[in-house]
């Protein structure tokens, strides 16, 4: 028996080798034979087709010599692909049919324009897209499946500019029996028009927060500021509403929204869901909430006689363009005063460290650089604190007022795909909010390690907060989930696999070792009869031949 197993064993390795082999010739044969990039499609915006299994579409056939040439001679409009004056990003998908996508994708783009690819749509209004250090002329990244990405732009001068883009397939995956590193890439070139001196019309739209206009057209940017330094925009009640568009289809990232009161008897408030930054176009706008308290005040503001008017200033960062102020007023004479509850998030009861009074803290603001919270690997959760203040500093409102407020949702959003946060010990549908404390917990549920933002955000049909803090990973992930049970399943099914083997074993040589004893004394006994009868045949023999003579 043990040599049986030792001639199978020996059978099954060289069979293995073989095929190995076999593999490897053909696997390299198959390298040799097939391109990769034959099997890739890459879109631009989702429609439009870049390269298709080995072909590339017009206008992306342009090499980037014949592409400087054309922006030499002025002539670019429909031979190479342009991105306009007010197209700041487009969308890159990339995707392959048989083969694991798994690729690398490089753009370099000529000095003057800065450049920068994202993961998610989301990141392209980022608190560090207002800032010129979030992009490079140089972006080297690694993906390791089909997904959509974003190129974004940053004009620091006016002209046009090449943008080169390779990727770059990986054949470790695709043929992983080769050993080979290197193979051809898909490579591109396109051009980024600038103009820093450009101006968006934007359109700005004031209501009351029942969506009553304040009057039957909107106003644009240019009317606003046409006298300077004032605007007709006027407000009079505690909450009001404005929403923001641009004059033409190609949206507008926004970002770094802010208010600023300019009369220290005036408290602004900024609120709504535009507060993250976002995406304006022709028809979608961006929506912001501004909560007004009027103090006390003797004398008059802008306007004489009777009225009170005092002024704020309301400013957003359009991207690459400068910082857009638009001054506002606040009628106090004719003021309708309105309960606000300022909103709250602590880390602690009472600690007033991450939301206060609806405005949050530097530290828990994305992109606050080294000084943003920072979660440790060790950290699996984090409790907070959130309640309504039960009276506005600015107000004389009784205790026994009802302090009330609601979100439609509680949202938990993540920059990489590292974890699986989730919020518990709060209904994330529908939360009412009080003047008393509840406990929220954020759980993180590491997958693997790293770090990423984590932002959690409170929304309601007019306004909402968010904060934000980095969560570190640990290099060691323990995922608790059902996993765990299954692996201890199959472990426990090997074992048990392992002992059923060795008893049947067992058996197979007790009953080898048992057929032998068997057979000895049978022999024996055989052989001792056949001996018997051969003795007593052989007298036999002798005497009859005694008896014959």
């Amino acid at each position: 028996i043990a040599l049986t197993i030792s001639l199978v064993s020996l059978l099954l390795f060289f069979s293995a080798s073989a095929a190995e082999n076999a593999l490897d010739q053909n696997s390299e044969r198959i390298l040799e034979e097939t391109k990769l990039i034959d099997d890739y499609w890459i879109f631009l915006n989702g429609h439009t087709p870049i390269f298709e299994q080995g072909v590339f579409k017009d206008p992306f056939k342009v090499s980037p010599k014949e592409v400087e040439q054309l922006i030499k001679s002025n002539t670019t409009s429909d031979k190479v692909y342009n991105s306009s004056v007010t197209e700041q990003f487009f969308q890159l998908s990339v995707s392959a049919g048989k083969t694991n996508p798994e690729y690398r994708l490089l753009v370099i783009a000529a000095e003057g324009l800065g450049i920068r690819v994202v993961e998610h749509y989301e990141a392209l209004w980022e608190h560090e897209s207002g800032s010129r250090d979030a992009f490079s002329i140089y972006s080297f990244q690694e993906y390791t499946r089909a997904k959509d990405l974003w190129v974004h732009f940053y004009c620091e001068k006016n002209g046009q500019y090449v943008v080169h883009f390779a990727i770059t397939p990986n054949p470790d995956v695709a043929f992983p029996m080769t050993g080979s590193s290197e193979h051809p890439s898909i490579s591109f070139t396109t051009i980024k028009t600038c103009s820093i001196n450009y101006h968006r019309d934007f359109v700005l739209t004031p209501m009351d927060l029942w969506g009553n206009k304040h009057r039957q057209e909107s106003y644009h940017l240019q009317e606003l500021i046409a006298n300077g330094t004032e605007s007709n925009i006027t407000f009079g009640m505690a909450r009001n509403h404005l929403e923001l568009k641009v004059g033409d289809q190609s949206g507008q990232i926004i970002v770094q929204p802010e208010v600023l009161s300019l009369d220290d008897t005036l408290t602004v408030g900024l609120l709504g869901k535009g507060l993250r930054g976002g995406i304006a176009t022709a028809t979608h706008s961006l929506e912001y909430t501004f909560a007004l308290d009027c103090h006390n005040k003797s004398g008059v503001g802008k306007g004489v006689n009777d009225t009170d008017f005092r002024k704020f200033m309301f400013s957003f960062i359009p991207p690459p363009f400068d910082r857009v102020e638009i001054p506002m007023w606040v009628d106090c004479k004719q003021f309708v005063e309105g309960k606000f509850f300022p909103f709250n998030v602590e880390t602690s009861k009472n600690g007033k460290d991450v939301i206060y009074s609806g405005k949050t803290f530097d530290i828990y603001q994305k992109g606050a650089g080294p000084r943003q919270a920072n979660i440790p690997p060790e950290v699996g959760a984090t409790e907070f604190y959130i309640y309504l203040e039960p009276y506005a500093a600015t107000t004389n409102q009784s205790e026994e007022d009802f302090v009330f407020d609601w979100f439609e949702r509680v949202d938990v959003s993540h920059t990489h795909d590292i974890l699986d946060p989730e919020i518990v010990n709060i209904a994330t549908r529908g939360l009412a909010v009080t003047k008393d404390f509840q406990r929220m917990v954020l759980v993180y549920n590491c997958k693997q390690p790293g770090k990423t933002n984590v932002t959690v955000s409170f929304l309601q049909h007019d306004h909402g907060y968010d904060f934000n803090v980095i969560k570190h990973c640990p290099n060691k992930v323990q995922i608790k989930s059902t996993s765990g049970f299954w692996r201890f399943l199959f472990a426990a099914g090997v074992i048990f696999f392992g002992c059923f083997l060795v008893t049947v074993l067992r058996a197979l040589i007790h009953k080898e070792h048992s057929a032998s004893k068997d057979y000895t004394p049978t022999s024996t006994s055989k052989r001792k009869s056949e001996t018997e009868m051969s003795t007593s045949t052989e007298h036999s023999r002798v005497q009859t031949y005694d008896d014959n003579i």
